[in-house]
């Protein structure tokens, strides 16, 4: 994990790892010549790197990962390109979009101590110009190994050959000394109420509340998902259809939960229409959601859980969803079932034990407001 004076790490240990190894000049040449593509993505908890391609060609896949975890390209030159790729990245997606900076100022109210409290790709782009090459060796060697990775294959392999093959390819050089995640600065509960602000150059205001979660799990975040369902997800979800449609309050309302392996939010995202105060979208969305609440019956709870179940039947049909579903699995609790068994706890649960779960996720009301404010001259966009 990463200290506070040098974020961004692991998204540019990805970018770099991406770039060739001792042995391999150019991944992508060589899974394409087999018929095949790869890329990469780094999210709070882990990176993850697949390929996809011929089930034939299972083993090249293997012989790429391991080169990609054992010897990657650390040279200071190719360390330098690769800053510069992630320092124009920072700018243009959280610089150089509307509200793509949000998490720069909503995490920090979030979380005082634990490293969520910055986006993967860094607090700051001085960040990624001051990382030398010693830093990126020492947090390579740090977390780059087998006993700190979940490999995973699907499609048209036989499990006992796959394990051989991953084995034999995850075993040279000899395995360093077992890994011990660290125990990372967890949160106090929060007893009061975190408010923040930012002006920008954004076409509207928008309002943020934050609900805090557990880990990801506990009952409480599969809670948060169901709520987040219930305000609006989709048709049939009242909160949305009635401050967007029916009051016109918002032009856009949008939740979703973190996720992450520690505790996480619930997040909603209301984009305001002209007029309306910050004042009047803060009571219209509190007292909605305790109205939704309040009109939660068997027939929104049905609904929910054949939507949720819907989309996990739907991610098993896709290969690259179903890596990702069986890598979250076995990192969140050693399992390879762990979504599997929370549909069925859902399935299982009665109407009046989901409505008092659903209450204790918002009893003690948003633990943090956020307001973006739109700009109204070019001097507030500069302040």
């Amino acid at each position: 994990y990463e200290s506070k004076e040098k974020t961004g790490l692991a998204h540019l240990l990805e970018h770099i790892m991406c770039s060739g190894s001792a042995h391999i000049e150019n991944y992508d040449a060589l899974l394409q010549k087999a018929g095949g593509s790869s890329n990469a993505d780094t999210i709070w908890d882990m990176t993850c790197y697949w390929s996809r391609l011929p089930a034939s060609q299972i083993e090249k896949a293997l012989w790429i990962e391991s080169e990609r975890m054992f010897f990657p390209k650390l040279s200071k030159e190719v360390i330098d390109v690769q800053k510069k790729v992630v320092e124009e990245e920072f700018k243009q997606v959280a610089l150089g979009r509307p509200y793509g900076d949000f998490w720069h100022h909503f995490l920090p109210l979030l979380y005082q101590k634990h490293p969520y409290q910055w986006p993967v790709i860094g607090k700051k782009t001085e960040h990624i110009r001051s990382f030398t090459q010693a830093d990126v060796l020492d947090f390579h060697k740090k977390f780059y190994h087998p006993s700190n990775a979940v490999v995973v294959a699907v499609g048209g392999v036989e499990a006992a050959d796959f394990f051989e093959k991953a084995t034999a390819w995850f075993n040279c050089p000899p395995p360093q000394s077992p890994y011990h995640p660290p125990t990372l600065p967890q949160e106090k509960e929060k007893k009061e109420v975190q408010r923040g602000s930012f002006q920008g150059k954004v076409p509207q205001n928008a309002l943020y509340l934050g609900y805090c979660l557990g880990k990801r799990e506990e009952k409480k975040t599969q809670m948060g998902h169901l709520l987040s369902m219930l305000l609006t997800g989709g048709d049939g979800a009242w909160l949305h259809h009635h401050l967007v449609e029916e009051k016109a309050i918002f032009s856009t309302l949008e939740s979703f939960i973190t996720g992450t392996i520690d505790p996480g939010a619930l997040i909603i995202e209301a984009k305001m229409h002209e007029g309306i105060s910050f004042e009047m979208a803060e009571e219209a969305l509190v007292l909605g959601i305790k109205k939704a609440l309040d009109r939660f019956e068997r027939g929104d709870f049905e609904r929910i859980k054949r939507q949720i179940k819907a989309h996990h039947i739907f991610d098993q049909v896709r290969d690259m969803e179903k890596i990702d579903a069986l890598g979250w699995s076995f990192w969140i609790d050693g399992s390879l079932d762990f979504f599997e068994k929370e549909i069925k706890r859902l399935e299982t649960m009665p109407l009046a034990e989901a409505k008092e779960a659903l209450h204790e996720v918002i009893k003690e009301g948003p633990a943090l407001y956020f307001s973006y404010k739109k700009a109204q001259s070019r001097k507030e966009e500069a302040l």
